[in-house]
């Protein structure tokens, strides 16, 4: 399970996930991510309190990261 939260601050967009990045919760992330890119604004991915991350969303996170958004972690196992 997964949790997306986005919050619109006046410098950036930042796109908060609470859970496990894998399997089936990899592309509704990838898909806010690539939606708040395309406004034109900064855009800072928090990964706060994710217990898991396989493969799949550690190749995801590097596209994303190759796309220009920034990366922020809190409480990864």
């Amino acid at each position: 399970m997964i949790r997306v939260l986005t919050g619109d601050e006046p410098e950036n967009t930042t796109i908060t996930i609470n859970g496990k990045l894998s399997g089936e919760s990899i592309e509704p992330v990838e898909v806010c991510c690539i939606e708040v890119l395309s406004k034109g604004t900064p855009v800072r991915l928090y990964l706060r309190d994710v217990s898991a991350i396989d493969e799949c969303g550690r190749t995801m996170l590097r596209r994303v990261a190759a796309a220009g958004i920034n990366l922020s972690v809190k409480g990864i196992l």
